[in-house]
């Protein structure tokens, strides 16, 4: 039933976009960080091609986060918030929370100010519609692939009723946390100081 749909997600994939129907891209305005790279290529160009407003925030100083749905039907109003992004995860495995308010009188100035901040981010600089020079220069990083990859899961105790986790793995020879970004920012080439680890 929604006449207008506007989205704020830090990250998004195709599986992501399963609880929206194609014939509501049209309605849809889109604001999708491409931090970390985990957002894909084809979630984007699906979008785009059913003629949704698609924009990227590209803020290469700090990290687009916000995961909020807002949806206009000709009746009434409605902002989900929480903290689930549009992934497979994020819509279907994972412990996510969000909540549903309905526009009312006491929550009025929330979606005010939900459409400034919205339309805010969208006059940015480092917010545009993704275009041809974008998709030769983006590059996803499968990052959850990468890290189980690399760091054996933990496995689930076969205890009955227990909730207690038995590594999978040898003692860790990390002995500290910022040891263990450390070792992930060399992993991933990132560039850090032990100073802000």
């Amino acid at each position: 039933e929604a006449v207008e749909i506007k989205v704020l997600i830090a990250f998004l994939t195709e599986a992501g976009l399963t609880w929206l129907p194609k014939n509501k891209y049209e309605a849809s305005h889109f604001i999708v960080g491409v931090g970390l790279s985990i957002t894909t290529v084809e979630a984007l160009k699906a979008l785009q091609n059913g003629n949704a407003e698609v924009r990227v925030f590209d803020d290469r100083k700090r990290l687009f986060h916000p995961k909020v749905i807002f949806m206009k039907t000709a009746k009434s109003e409605h902002l989900i918030v929480g903290s689930n992004n549009l992934t497979f995860g994020g819509i279907s495995s994972n412990h996510e929370v969000s909540t549903l308010s309905e526009r009312n009188a006491l929550n009025d100035g929330a979606f005010s100010e939900f459409h400034r901040h919205f339309d805010c981010l969208r006059s940015l600089g480092c917010c545009y519609e993704p275009d041809a020079k974008f998709y030769r220069e983006y590059r996803q990083v499968k990052i959850q692939n990468e890290l189980a990859r690399m760091i054996p899961p933990l496995r689930l105790s076969r205890r009955v009723g227990g909730n207690m986790r038995e590594p999978s793995i040898a003692p860790a020879k990390l002995a500290t946390l910022g040891e263990f970004l450390e070792w992930i920012a060399q992993k991933f080439q990132i560039e850090i100081g032990r100073a802000h680890v």
